[in-house]
């Protein structure tokens, strides 16, 4: 590609370069020991024509370039160029501008200015490589130095004087000069601190362009009279400078893009080849199946995990049908998560259990966007939880066998504990009483927390069912008080029950019902500090039968209530103020509440207590 290029935008080889401006300084040489100031004048108008050049080449490829760098280097040049032309004409014996035949301070004032503009515009380059820049402020930034420089020069007077007749350079001149050709070298610094930011014979051109002229500049700050060997070296080496310019920002760095205002572009493609070779490496290391899909369901791209999941090779499966390849199907899933995602443009997950492959897959699709925010394809993730899906039902039908073999005991134990409580048996002593009453309300804590593990587990495995039937409710919730009494009595709990009468029962589940109200009294009586009081109220109205749960405990914090039904959970607050508890009950209670159809929501103030509502509608 880049042999190509070079014969498209050929530039100057270094052997002809060299003959080329060899001839034009020994040309330049010769004239001037015949007539000086006809080399003179030749030498600075070589010297305008190139600063011109390069800024009519550079403004016309400012739109192919996306920060104008060269635009600011053509810009110097120009203003160069143009000031060159005006001390060529005012150059001793030239007598062009009136009062300028025998004074030779104008003209060399008019050199200094020239200097310092591309001295400074190259100190200054460096630091806008890669930077944005308007044209238009480019311009006007030259302008304004250019009409400063004149102004102070021709009109104001207050430039300083740099060449008095009869006594040579002035002291200003000479110091002036050093510190121009010390900002020649403080640029070739700054050039090399960015130099992985150019080509690089730009680079290089650029170096020589700067030594050139820091040899001139030194040259200058040694003649004594304007017609002098120093002073025409130091303008042989000017053009010379000029010359390598041209090579730089001409032929290197606007006829030949690529190598220069494109230089960019080439980096980009570096960058973007690098960054597709990383992504293939992390794409194929992912050990989880993944394609890339169109919208149409065809692979366009697989990673080795799915290559080896499937047993094929790349070209087997690349331009087929997903359904087909993987699934053996002649169309997609009913549930296809790839068509959801179609369908919706969001991510989807559905668990897919598919006997062709013996392996159950989690798969989720994820949409991918053109620039318009329309879906082109779809990322699909497939992950095997054959594994994980066993275990867990191992784990389920467990905790399902261990709950009903406990609970029997237990059950058991609770009862024979309650009968010996009240007397059955005879009378006990206090302080057998007071053992036997621990007894019960650990078998009541624990038969609960069984309960709520054996209704996760049928909810998990989806044996969870529900029956309508007739519930009285307002007898069942006497029941379980009764039965979640000593609990409350035990931190000395106020318990007020707010039924009202006759209120007729209501189609529910009983089990269900039971659920929600026991875990509902159980939180309350658990997270309700002792002396605290707990409110239960059950009322009719035209949406149905309101249940409402109230103490004056912990609270919910705040950003944690959203939470508050997740399995397992349990707030913080909470958890410091009893260890019991697995955060199932409230968990439980709504799953079992949407089961039957009603609507479960809470209040509540960290600190200042809880109100759980429940509405059974009719």
């Amino acid at each position: 590609m880049e042999s190509n290029l070079l014969n498209k935008f050929p530039v100057t080889r270094l052997r002809f370069g060299v003959l080329q401006i060899g001839a034009i300084l020994v040309f330049l040489s010769v004239i001037g020991r015949y007539n000086y100031l006809l080399f003179h004048t030749l030498a600075e108008f070589f010297g305008a024509a190139i600063g011109m050049a390069i800024f009519l080449l550079a403004w016309n490829a400012r739109k192919f370039s996306k920060n104008n760098y060269f635009l600011f280097f053509g810009a110097a040049f120009l203003v160069a160029g143009i000031i060159s032309l005006i001390h060529g004409l005012t150059y001793r014996g030239m007598g062009v501008i009136a009062g300028t035949s025998e004074n030779s301070n104008l003209a060399t004032q008019l050199w200094l200015a020239n200097e310092y503009i591309l001295a400074i515009a190259f100190v200054a380059a460096p630091f806008l490589l890669g930077r944005k820049m308007k044209a238009v402020a480019i311009l006007l930034g030259y302008l304004a130095a250019f009409l400063f420089l004149m102004l102070s020069i021709f009109y104001w007077k207050i430039f300083p004087a740099a060449y008095i007749e009869g006594a040579g350079l002035t002291a200003f001149k000479k110091i002036s000069e050093y510190v121009v050709a010390f900002l020649f070298l403080l640029s070739s610094y700054f050039f090399w601190s960015r130099r992985n930011m150019l080509e690089r014979r730009t680079l290089y051109l650029i170096y020589s362009i700067l030594f050139v002229f820091f040899v001139s500049t030194v040259a200058f700050t040694l003649y004594v009279g304007v017609y002098s060997f120093p002073n025409e070296l130091g303008h042989l080496l000017r053009v010379l400078a000029f010359y390598v310019s041209y090579l730089a920002f001409v032929e290197s760095g606007l006829m030949r893009p690529y190598h220069s205002i494109f230089k960019d572009l080439k980096d980009k493609e570096a960058e973007l080849k690098k960054a597709i070779d990383e992504w293939g490496m992390t794409f194929n290391s992912i050990s989880d199946p993944i394609f890339i899909l169109d919208i149409n369901h065809t692979i366009i791209k697989a990673n080795k995990a799915l290559l080896e999941f499937l047993g094929k090779r790349g070209s087997e499966i690349i331009g087929k049908k997903c359904y087909e390849v993987v699934h053996k199907r002649h169309q997609p899933w009913m549930t296809c998560p790839l068509a959801m995602t179609k369908k919706d443009g969001r991510s989807h997950t559905e668990e897919v259990d598919d006997p062709t492959l013996g392996k159950v897959l989690l798969v989720t699709t994820s949409p991918i966007l053109d620039e318009f925010g329309k879906i082109v394809g779809v990322a699909h993730i497939a992950k095997d939880i054959t594994e994980r899906k066993k275990m867990e039902k191992s784990k389920d039908e467990f905790i399902s066998l261990a709950s009903h073999q406990l609970r029997t005991p237990l059950s058991s134990i609770a009862l024979s504990s309650e009968l010996l409580l009240r007397g059955v048996a005879g009378e006990m002593i206090p302080e057998q009483k007071k053992y036997m009453g621990e007894v019960f309300k650990a078998t009541k804590r624990m038969t609960l927390l069984i309960n709520n593990l054996l209704n996760v587990s049928r909810v998990d495995m989806g044996n969870f069912e529900t029956r309508s039937e007739s519930v009285d409710a307002s007898s069942a919730i006497r029941e379980m008080v009764k039965g979640l009494g000593p609990l409350a009595s035990e931190k000395k709990l106020k318990i007020d029950e707010n039924i009202e009468q006759e209120i007729a029962p209501i189609e529910f589940d009983l089990n269900s019902f039971g659920i929600i109200f026991e875990n509902l009294l159980l939180n309350a009586i658990r997270y309700t500090g002792a002396g605290g009081s707990i409110s239960i109220e059950l009322k009719e109205d035209k949406a149905g039968v309101l249940l409402s749960v109230s103490d004056t405990g912990c609270g919910i914090p705040e950003k944690q209530k959203r939470k508050i039904f997740n399995k397992s959970f349990r707030a913080e607050n909470a958890k410091e103020m009893s260890s019991e508890g697995a955060g199932l009950g409230l968990y439980m209670a709504h799953i079992a509440a949407e089961r039957g159809r009603a609507k479960i929501w809470f209040e509540s103030e960290e600190g200042k207590g809880t109100i759980f509502f429940v509405l059974f509608a009719r």
